[in-house]
């Protein structure tokens, strides 16, 4: 089984086959279009084109090389630095494709992405049995303690939508502080 979060076509299990519906529930509540999004992970590129038609500024983020229509820069977000570029972080399931061991470092380079006031938002895997859709599954508690270094929570709750597979889902809306 394919656990990486860029994999993309209709048999990785990351694909739900459509932009997140909780991903879309929030952006009433984060920067509006034009702010310009990151997404760590291309996947199957769904967020990515969903947000590009409501008018935001794009960019994904991809280990893999890919074909797409739409903005893709290839490399690591553990190790990028792009000095507070973006607005907003879009997630879906790339935090759940890190081990515990490395999620210091994506709210490292979150936190660097980010502008002060910026905002990651969407949905993180829930759970903490590793699942062929969350292999390391989180839970609220523990987004709380890894983000709380630089962000304050704004939401953080049960999706009202599961994922893929029906995967329990946490929706959040977190805020990079202010140095």
């Amino acid at each position: 089984m394919d656990y990486s979060p860029h994999a993309s076509g209709a048999h990785s299990v990351w694909d739900a086959g459509n932009a997140s519906p909780s991903i879309l529930r929030l952006l009433p509540w984060v920067h509006h279009p034009p702010a310009k999004v990151l997404v760590p992970g291309l996947g199957s590129g769904h967020e990515l084109s969903a947000l590009h038609a409501r008018g935001y500024r794009v960019l994904a983020l991809e280990r893999a090389p890919v074909a797409a229509d739409l903005p893709v820069e290839r490399g690591e977000f553990l190790r990028s630095n792009y000095n507070g570029a973006f607005d907003l972080i879009c997630e879906r399931g790339y935090f759940a494709s890190l081990p515990p061991s490395e999620r210091g470092a994506y709210v490292q380079a979150a936190a660097r992405a980010l502008r002060p006031g910026g905002i990651l938002f969407g949905v993180f895997m829930e759970g903490t049995t590793p699942t062929d859709r969350a292999p390391f599954g989180t839970t609220a508690a523990e987004l709380l303690r890894a983000f709380a270094p630089a962000f304050d929570a704004q939401l953080l709750g049960p999706a009202p939508f599961g994922g893929p597979g029906e995967q329990a889902l946490l929706e959040a809306i977190l805020v990079r502080r202010v140095d």
